[in-house]
């Protein structure tokens, strides 16, 4: 819904009068209950941040090991709930249908009737409205600044603009009663996926470890976090003439075309992988030596596989949503302009250009993965 502003628009300001009378009606003495047999969890969007949720979810059935828990997305994130072990159930809900035929829409949510109902979203009023369709005895969300999203919550939780999402996450786990063991985030590959990406590296005669993978792509709704293709052509050819390693450059089917033209101007070792699912993309970072990428969901996703990152910041601030890995190496590059970063919530860019990304240089990139490959040798 970042991309599209009707609906954004709509969200602000009919969910924001649904969500005042939906807390007029509320009991206000609620006692978040105990022993809860069923938990709701709303997070519609997106890869990244479900990706950061996976702590959270996990501290949820550390605490309640026999609950169901029921987790609300949009097909934008259903692959990332549906692989979760913490989720027992995954409802996919059509934002635009829910505008369309909103009754026929919410008639699923309706009866599910959980204990707790959980608000993972840190700006919409439609997540708050769909965790309130579920009917929940008791209901924790984020209260979000400038967002008016909150007055239907038996408990809202401040969302911080300098901490790490999954910490920010972690609180409306813990307000549910959970602890907070650790931070780490996890994705499961299967073992057909890693057959298929063995397959693939055998074809190029590319082994294990000795490459590197490029993701130049950005979100659409997020162009000013685009690195240009000239950087990473200029970072190939060092990378090329400065080691041993081959480039893999990944992307949807829309990068195509970009893709092949850094991989013709980086030529020798350098590789384009046609679009393939996040499984197999999980499986190759698993077997890369370092990944290097803007601020993504696939930044996220090698996270969870333990990959070395280089990660590169420009309107976003790796504080809150810098690359966390388990035990390998992650550096984020941040842009020198100081009006970098100017993000918040992930759509009110500073300005319409990505000036903060074109100041981050190739060879800054250069030196970051060299350092992440000393430490692997």
């Amino acid at each position: 819904m970042r991309g599209n502003q009707a609906l954004k628009l709509l969200d602000r300001v009919i969910g924001l009068f649904i969500l005042r009378v939906i807390a007029l009606s509320k009991n206000k003495d609620n006692k978040l209950p105990d022993n809860p047999k069923k938990i709701v969890v709303v997070k519609l969007s997106a890869i990244g941040d479900t990706l950061l949720l996976y702590p959270a979810l996990r501290a949820l059935r550390a605490k309640y090991p026999i609950a169901e828990i029921n987790a609300i997305c949009t097909k934008i994130n259903r692959e990332i709930f549906s692989r979760c072990k913490y989720v027992d159930k995954v409802i996919s809900v059509n934002p635009k249908a829910l505008l369309l035929r909103p009754f026929h829409t919410l008639k699923p949510l309706w009866g599910i009737k959980p204990d707790i109902a959980i608000d993972f979203d840190q700006w919409s009023r439609l997540s708050a409205i769909l965790a309130c369709a579920t009917r929940p005895k008791y209901i924790i969300g984020f209260s979000t600044e400038g967002q008016n999203r909150h007055y239907a919550y038996d408990l809202a939780i401040p969302h911080s603009r300098t901490e790490h999402e999954i910490e920010c996450f972690l609180k409306l786990s813990i307000a549910a009663g959970a602890t907070a063991p650790d931070t780490q985030l996890e994705f499961t590959v299967t073992d057909k996926e890693t057959a298929e990406v063995q397959k693939f590296l055998d074809e190029h005669n590319v082994k294990s470890k000795n490459f590197i993978v490029m993701h130049p792509e950005t979100p659409a709704h997020g162009r000013q976090r685009h690195w240009t293709a000239e950087n990473f052509i200029e970072l190939g050819k060092r990378v090329i003439a400065g080691t041993d390693k081959y480039i893999l450059l990944t992307g949807t089917p829309a990068e195509q075309a970009s893709n092949n033209v850094i991989q013709s101007a980086i030529g020798s070792r350098a590789i384009c992988v046609p679009p393939v699912s996040l499984g197999f993309l999980a499986g190759l970072f698993a077997q890369a030596s370092a990944l290097v990428c803007g601020n993504t969901g696939i930044m996220h996703l090698a996270c969870a596989i333990d990959t070395p990152v280089v990660a590169l910041h420009g309107p976003t601030n790796p504080a809150k949503w810098g690359p966390r890995t388990k035990s390998a190496k992650a550096i984020a590059i941040k842009s020198p302009l100081q009006c970098s970063p100017c993000l918040y919530l992930g759509f009110e860019y500073g300005c319409n250009n990505n000036n903060c990304m074109k100041a981050i240089s190739p060879e800054s990139g250069f030196d970051a993965i060299k350092n992440l490959l000393q430490n692997q040798s």
